[in-house]
């Protein structure tokens, strides 16, 4: 009784590092002709949405305008202070459509020296994080926009309403 005791507390201590480390994934993506390796995450929101969200991420970081080449946007020799404090070269790109999006994440420390999980852990931990982050913020994004819509139809029923009483005021004198 207390090994399947131990066994339950183990797997309900490692469950969430699992359900944290399907979120982000590390892929070859394909950026023009050539394979680079990075990072996948999958999002249940929109295309429009995610990538709207993401630069605005990067613009608040003080990250300014992207090159656009071979399918991916670029930013050459960065800080990005989410992830680190060094100059770094950051690629990225979104995929998907109004319901779902994938956004492909890689990051070269120089010279095509791009990081994986096996070549720096540390810095990889950041970028998962950073991806997570992103993931919240574009969930909350599209919380708020569905809150504006909710409120927008709110304001037209409102004034709608006051055109009525408007009216029944001035049948009324």
């Amino acid at each position: 009784m207390n090994r399947i005791f131990r066994l339950l507390i183990l797997i309900a201590l490692l469950l969430p590092s699992f359900t944290y480390a399907q979120d982000v994934k590390e892929a070859m993506l394909k950026k023009g002709k050539e394979h680079i390796p990075g990072y996948i995450i999958r999002l249940k929101h929109g295309r429009g949405l995610t990538e709207a969200t993401l630069k605005e991420t990067l613009q608040e970081a003080g990250l300014k305008k992207a090159k656009h080449k071979k399918g991916f946007y670029m930013y050459k020799g960065v800080v990005l202070m989410a992830i680190s404090s060094n100059k770094q070269d950051y690629y990225y790109k979104v995929t998907g459509n109004k319901r779902k999006a994938t956004v492909h994440f890689a990051v070269s420390k120089g010279y095509d020296n791009y990081v994986t999980s096996a070549n720096d852990s540390h810095l990889s931990m950041a970028i998962d994080s950073f991806l997570i982050d992103l993931k919240s913020k574009v969930a909350l994004k599209e919380q708020l926009n569905e809150k504006q819509a909710e409120l927008d139809e709110i304001e037209k029923d409102k004034a709608r309403k006051q055109a009525e009483i408007d009216k029944l005021q001035k049948q009324a004198k």
